[in-house]
């Protein structure tokens, strides 16, 4: 009988050991993928083929510079391989790489934490900064139920400032939403840009970060 207890207990720590190892060397395995795939693995079939040198086919680039949460990861892959030539030309403006930006800012845990489920472009907002000619990009975006920000309707994001010597999909300074209390309709997209501009911007210790309210 102690024998068989022995021959057993034996047996079961064999089997947990092994469990262990297995769980531990997949940590490993995982925890030691390359920084690029992890990062890329939203748009995994482009990754693969700007990976391998290949040129993907003229759809897919569309598919993913189209989507307003891809489009963004899509230029930062094209732009590490050295192949912006292939990114699509429609996308590659500075109003197209603000709105990707404000809607990855949006999904990102905090106050809206989701993609909206509608966003239009509304007007580009100049203004003067101290002798400095500067401009914002502004979008209304509304989401549907269950998300409590359904019952605000359309809102008002900004994005910017930028200036004459901005590039497409620049890091911008300010992504900023009030939600609520920057309803379209009930303030203006300048309004906004004013209230972002001095309450945000240049209240920021430095301004070469990015700054969200």
């Amino acid at each position: 009988m102690e024998n068989f207890q022995l021959i057993f207990g034996i047996i079961i720590l064999t089997l947990v050991g092994f469990v262990i190892y297995k769980n531990a060397f997949n940590f490993y395995r995982i925890s030691n993928l390359p920084k690029d795939k992890v990062k890329f693995d939203i748009i995994k079939p482009l990754f693969k083929k700007i990976a391998k040198g290949e040129i993907p086919e003229p759809k897919l680039l569309t598919k993913y510079a189209f989507d307003i949460k891809t489009r963004e990861i899509t230029y930062q892959l094209l732009k590490e391989y050295n192949r912006i030539d292939l990114f699509p030309k429609e996308f590659n403006t500075i109003e197209k790489g603000a709105e990707t930006n404000l809607v990855n800012w949006l999904d990102f845990p905090g106050d809206l934490e989701k993609v909206p489920d509608e966003i239009e472009y509304i007007e580009k907002v100049n203004i003067d900064d101290n002798g400095t000619q500067l401009y914002y990009h502004t979008y209304k975006f509304k989401v549907y139920e269950p998300s409590y920000a359904a019952k605000c309707g359309w809102m008002i994001g900004t994005v910017g400032p930028y200036s004459d010597v901005s590039v497409p999909y620049e890091k911008p300074k300010v992504i900023s939403s009030r939600f609520v209390k920057s309803k379209y309709g009930e303030v203006t997209p300048k309004e906004e840009v004013l209230w972002t501009h001095n309450n945000i911007y240049l209240r920021a210790p430095v301004h070469n970060k990015i700054y969200e309210s």
